[in-house]
């Protein structure tokens, strides 16, 4: 498939396999590399927000969740699994001084939200569901037809970027975020 996401005049060419490969790949390097540390190592380390390993471990679940919905409704599926990701439960609603210039919530604030409902999850429940919401993400992709996962999403702000382009980004993303825990505590 001739996926093509152009970055700085740079063309970056996407396949379903490339994005199966990718997603496999970080939900293994995610569990071998944060398995071995400690409850206790996860409250150290100072990253984006502020916040600890565990927080940004946080962080990383609830954007595999985000992400996994998102992909849902992008690829028209009309029924989800079981454990599908829905609202989060207790999100209070958006305080209007957290709004971004067009009026809707941020995503900093947004995030926050989802990691504040995470605050007594220890490591291993969020590496848990790390892994829930990325085997969903998996079975997802692989239910969805190439072609679907290749076109442009036409968004404004990269019209050429494709589904595919847009979840290995991504992963990239949820990598270094594990790069991070990992650095600060073993360092």
């Amino acid at each position: 498939m001739d996926d093509r996401t152009i970055a700085e005049g740079v063309r970056w060419v996407v396949s379903k396999a490339d994005v199966l490969r990718a997603l496999r790949a970080g939900e293994q390097g995610a569990g071998e590399r944060l398995s071995a540390i400690s409850p206790e190592q996860f409250e150290q380390g100072s990253f984006e927000q502020g916040w600890n390993a565990r927080q940004t471990l946080a962080h990383v679940a609830s954007m595999e969740a985000l992400y996994r919905g998102m992909i849902t409704l992008l690829t028209g599926r009309r029924s989800v699994d079981e454990d599908a990701p829905g609202p989060p439960s207790g999100v209070p609603a958006p305080d209007p001084e957290e709004d971004d210039e067009e009026g809707s919530v941020s995503f900093e604030f947004l995030f926050q939200t989802l990691i504040d409902e995470r605050a007594d999850a220890t490591p291993a429940a969020l590496l848990s569901e790390f892994r829930r919401h990325r085997r969903g993400l998996i079975r997802i992709v692989t239910e969805t037809d190439e072609a679907l996962l290749c076109r442009p999403l036409g968004s404004p702000e990269a019209p050429a970027e494709s589904l595919a382009a847009t979840v290995c980004q991504h992963v990239l993303h949820v990598d270094a975020h594990i790069s991070q825990i990992v650095r600060s505590i073993t360092v």
